[in-house]
């Protein structure tokens, strides 16, 4: 807190499809009262348009350094291509979702833009950051308001679903960006929206007095927060005193609203072939964007009791050209020549889709979401009432709230007004108290790997090795926290390990996780190696060295720390992604 008694809290939503920010002033004599504001003017250039949020999209120059993000390096792309100078820059788009479909994290990883030109993925990241929290910070000068004046308490959202490591590198690419550490907190953005939800509902002044459920000691209900990437799940129970706890393990699946784009992406390139969109992408990628981003016009607009056809806008011209060059073939004797040629065709330069066959590329998706929400209830077994709360942009797709009333009857399905901004809302929410969820259910099964003493009766002989004279079973899940374990805040796990050379100055511990509560052994196929927990030893001799580590549960992020039992002072800890 500031000596003038106020604090910010600035949020940052960084989406797979769109970001944003919002933040409050906080006054020390002003209890309960929020007043959330938002950025009103990210404009959408040639479509005439002013949003709250904006595109995912960054454009770096040749020396990997940021040129514009959002509508303005969607915009900056189109003159470059257009200019025929897009040779020397990298552009990227919908790339959070990269970082959950990466098996690994590492300090060299990089990611590839839309042409297949890479650059490192902590650089594409903080760059992206940085721009929004500068955004902030002009924005606010702009407006007179000096930042230095206040104690800003940074919250960035991510995925409920991402793993530990994916939340240590989304937190060192904020570090990067300017975001000093202990300034920082991580927000699950299914718990964000939780969040919003049950303020709304206590009357607490968040910007609408609509309340979306019971603000009553005992009531439960699940949020399902649909993104354009991830749709996750967190289920919560109001324990009263304005504190939740969460009633299940949080879940989530790679079944957003890019789902279905890649559906449509699918179906287009059985028409035209892969060579095709590959020349598409390299050779027009304006072309190749417009496309897309009309499907997404059309995706927003489609509704449930819809009949008939649907046009839309694509680059025909420049499809045309690139499909005789590969098929010696148009793109109208390529549709013609389909399985879609009687539920599709071209009309003016405009193509004509089949509402029902638009349906279906919904289908996947929402069967997805649906099996999601019902394995859930399941396990909650309903033992209360509990409703069902839709957010995020996906959310607002009446074909995805049709599909989940009509296949959940026996639950309220509730859409609350500016569900697309629950998360970035109840994140800043979330940062006047990180605390307000007081107890979490483990996602995994925790364990270090350790090589222990051979024992026949315990262990695989095949993995029996000697080691110093010293017979030992490798690779051994030496568990310390098990999957759907119900933690207090700050709950801690103390665990003793002793190092193994003399004058020893790092010791290695490989974090691994498991759905599996009795893994056994880190090479178990449920097992992912998680990172290395590194302690730095004080003053290092030639006695082996016991070392106590703590690690700390119930926050949305792990916590680790370690003391030297000799000396009692704390070691220096890092966590090493992989």
């Amino acid at each position: 807190m500031s000596s003038k008694g106020r604090v910010m809290i600035a949020a940052i939503d960084f989406g797979t499809m769109y970001s944003g920010y919002a933040f409050a002033i906080i006054d020390s004599s002003q209890k309960g009262q929020i007043s959330i504001n938002m950025n009103q003017a990210w404009n959408a250039g040639g479509h005439n348009l002013l949003s709250i949020k904006t595109p995912t999209t960054l454009l770096l120059d040749s020396n990997k350094q940021l040129v514009a993000f959002g509508y303005q390096a969607e915009n900056r792309y189109t003159e470059l291509e257009m200019d025929g100078k897009f040779d020397g820059y990298y552009y990227f788009h919908r790339f959070k979702l990269k970082l959950f479909e990466k098996e690994s994290l590492s300090t060299d990883s990089e990611l590839s833009d839309i042409r297949g030109k890479s650059v490192p993925a902590k650089d594409v990241f903080a760059s992206s950051i940085r721009f929004l929290k500068q955004h902030l910070i002009s924005s606010l000068s702009r407006q007179g308001v000096d930042v230095a004046d206040f104690g800003i308490q940074w919250v960035l959202t991510v995925p409920s679903i991402w793993s530990d490591s994916a939340k240590q590198f989304i937190r060192q690419c904020a570090v990067k960006a300017g975001i000093q550490n202990d300034s920082l907190v991580v927000s699950l953005e299914s718990e964000a929206a939780s969040i919003f939800c049950h303020h709304i509902s206590s009357n607490l002044s968040v910007g609408t007095n609509t309340g979306v459920l019971s603000s009553k000691k005992g009531t439960q209900y699940m949020v399902v927060d649909m993104g354009g990437g991830t749709s996750d799940i967190t289920a919560l129970e109001n324990i009263g005193k304005n504190k939740l706890k969460e009633i299940c393990r949080a879940c989530g699946a790679d079944c957003g609203g890019i789902a279905v784009d890649n559906a449509f992406y699918t179906m287009f390139m059985d028409i035209v072939g892969q060579a095709v969109i590959d020349d598409l992408i390299s050779s027009s990628p304006t072309a190749h964007l417009d496309l897309f981003r009309e499907f997404e016009c059309v995706k927003r607009s489609l509704t449930p009791e819809q009949t008939g056809k649907v046009t839309m806008s694509i680059p025909f011209l420049t499809l045309t050209q690139i499909c005789e060059k590969h098929h010696h073939n148009d793109f109208v004797s390529l549709l013609k020549a389909s399985k879609y040629n009687q539920q599709m065709t071209i009309v003016n330069d405009k193509l004509r889709i089949e509402v029902d066959l638009l349906k279906l590329l919904f289908k996947p998706t929402t069967d997805k979401i649906v099996n999601l929400i019902k394995d859930k209830l399941h396990e909650i077994q309903n033992k209360k009432a509990i409703n069902v709360i839709l957010v995020g942009g996906f959310s607002e797709s009446l074909i995805v709230q049709h599909a989940i009333k009509t296949s959940i009857p026996s639950h309220h399905i509730i859409v609350p007004n500016e569900a697309t901004l629950a998360v970035l809302k109840g994140a800043v929410i979330f940062g006047t108290d990180p605390n307000v969820i007081v107890s979490r259910v483990v996602r995994h099964t925790y364990g270090f790997q350790v090589s222990n003493d051979f024992d026949p009766k315990l262990h695989e002989f095949h993995r029996q090795v000697e080691v110093d004279e010293l017979e030992l079973c490798e690779k051994v899940f030496e568990k310390f926290m098990v999957i759907n374990s119900t933690v207090s805040l700050g709950q801690k796990i103390k665990e003793t390990f002793t190092t193994t050379k003399k004058f020893q100055e790092l010791h290695y511990l490989p974090l691994f996780t498991s759905t599996k509560k009795e893994p056994g052994y880190t090479d178990d196929k449920t097992c992912k190696h998680a990172g290395n927990v590194v302690v730095r030893i004080p003053n290092p001799t030639e006695k082996y060295r016991d070392i106590d580590v703590t690690i700390c549960f119930g926050h949305t992020e792990l916590q680790i720390e370690a003391v030297d039992v000799e000396s009692g002072n704390m070691c220096q800890t890092t966590f090493e992604y992989v």
